[in-house]
């Protein structure tokens, strides 16, 4: 028994020397993507808007917190991920941020599976590479957001879809379909890349694998429907609410679009932006090609998507980011391979050492980029933060609050937020006494020229007392004020009023 388990751990520890040796460069990309997201794991301070949606919610799962401030346009996916990280490990967001670092850093070696699978292991690492440190990706990364884990799952979901191509057999397939509903879910826009699967299906007229991918996406989706069924009464509910905002209808503003090359000379540089230029020349050219389908369609179905929609962020191109990487690393490794062949210049190292050297580059300047951007944002919404701790310190959880904030009331205070915007000031006087508000507070971030009149004018108000102010950039716009009510002096300024 002795022996066999010496021989076995012999034979094991060959494999691992064996694959180690023979991987190694997207081993090193790996070591270096992990070490230095590890490093900025906890660089934020406090959450934003949207992760504070998302973050109430699996709270609430958890311990039954407060909802004010969830929007109804989103599908409860994420947060029922990081409830069980809740449950597990109490109120810490350090669980929450490991496993987007694992996402992100999993994306790299995704962003190196699909380059390899289409081109060759060099592509795969020279887009892996350009992905490490590319400073939206990272950007994203440390914010609690749908987009990094929407983007996960959907480039999960093209790896399957490109396996299914080589094999040939039903479960990649299934597995496509079932990772793009989960991305699907996390952002309702990622729907639209069925699309190029279905596009590409019919091409190559797999019209029965077409049909079993419409069929595992409408299974896996269901619960979606069940649940915004019974909760809302409609089953398309979470849908609809989602593309309101974004008024996809408004074909007729594509100014967006030259707004986003603009954006995306900024974002690439004086390198990126002509490898990723050069791309999509080169993409044109060989459109016959599957690899160029999958590779092209994406890009320019979301490039369209978000240059009519009302809101626009660049980091809603995190999810075709590896694509344009491997776009870009494929277009350059043909042209260098064909401007070798012109001049008669063989030496296939040196070739791979140009090639490798470009990334490097990138890498690098894009790492600069990302510290910048990265801590130049670090300690945004912390007087939101520090202003609902005090107001959990000063309150009772049975108390009510009323603020401009909601989502971060939820999830710091826990408390009961019934909302400081109403149609008037006789509403807002109002819910002040029906709902026995004790403090209001007002967040520099969330004020708006289009807010009532009579939010201004509070601090004149003689039945509120301004307790506390938390203004760490000397700025109205990241201030945040607290009063205390009187309910006495209100009673008598609701009788005058």
């Amino acid at each position: 028994m002795q022996l066999n388990s010496k021989a076995y751990l012999s034979a094991l520890v060959s494999k691992i020397k064996t694959w180690v040796l023979a991987n190694w460069p997207i081993l090193l990309v790996l070591i270096v993507a992990f070490a230095v997201r590890l490093y900025f794991i906890n660089v934020n301070h406090a959450v934003w808007w949207d992760e504070a949606q998302h973050l109430l919610l699996a709270k609430h799962y958890v311990y039954g917190t407060p909802t004010e401030g969830w929007f109804e346009g989103r599908s409860p996916i994420f947060a029922l991920m990081m409830a069980p990280l809740f449950y597990i490990f109490g109120k810490s967001e350090l669980p929450v941020r490991f496993l987007i670092v694992l996402m992100s850093t999993a994306m790299v070696y995704l962003t190196y599976l699909i380059g390899k699978k289409m081109y060759n292991w060099k592509v795969g690492i020279f887009a892996a590479t350009l992905f490490i440190f590319f400073w939206e990706v990272m950007f994203t990364t440390f914010r609690i957001l749908l987009d990094l884990p929407a983007a996960f799952f959907l480039l999960l979901s093209l790896y399957f879809f490109l396996v299914y191509f080589g094999e040939n057999k039903i479960k990649p397939l299934i597995l496509c379909g079932f990772f793009l509903v989960i991305a699907t879910l996390m952002r309702f826009d990622n729907g639209f890349m069925a699309l190029t699967y279905l596009i590409v299906l019919a091409v190559t007229k797999r019209f029965k694998s077409a049909f079993l991918l419409i069929a595992v996406a409408f299974i896996t989706i269901t619960p979606q429907f069940i649940y915004d069924f019974l909760k809302y009464g409609s089953p398309l509910h979470s849908m609809l609410m989602f593309a309101s905002p974004m008024n996809i209808a408004v074909i007729s503003r594509y100014y967006p679009l030259t707004t986003y090359l603009q954006g995306f000379y900024n974002m690439f540089g004086w390198i990126l932006f002509p490898l990723f230029a050069l791309g999509l020349a080169y993409a044109v050219i060989k459109i016959k090609k599957v690899n160029m389908l999958l590779l092209l369609l994406p890009i320019t179905t979301f490039f369209i998507l978000f240059s009519v929609a009302i809101v626009g962020e660049p980091r809603f191109f995190v999810r075709i980011f590896p694509l344009i990487f491997i776009l870009s690393g494929a277009s350059f490794y043909a042209i260098l391979n064909k401007v070798s062949q012109k001049i008669k210049f063989n030496n296939a190292k040196i070739l791979s050492l140009i090639y490798f050297t470009v990334a490097i580059v990138v890498m690098v300047t894009q790492l600069h980029t990302s510290v910048l951007n990265i801590n130049a944002k670090a300690d945004s919404y912390v007087e939101v933060k520090e202003g609902a701790f005090w107001l959990k310190e000063h309150t009772l959880p049975d108390e009510n609050v009323m603020s401009n904030a909601a989502p971060f009331i939820s999830y710091y205070a826990e408390r009961q937020d019934v909302g400081l915007l109403k149609a008037n000031e006789s509403e807002f006087l109002e819910s002040l006494t029906q709902n026995n508000v004790r403090y209001i507070l007002v967040s520099g971030y969330e004020l708006r020229s289009t807010d009532p009149a009579y939010i201004a004018a509070l601090p004149s108000q003689s039945y509120l007392e301004m307790v506390n102010v938390i203004n760490l950039r000397n700025t109205d716009k990241g201030a945040v004020f607290i009063f205390e009510v009187n309910q006495t002096l209100l009673k008598s300024e609701i009788r005058q009023f």
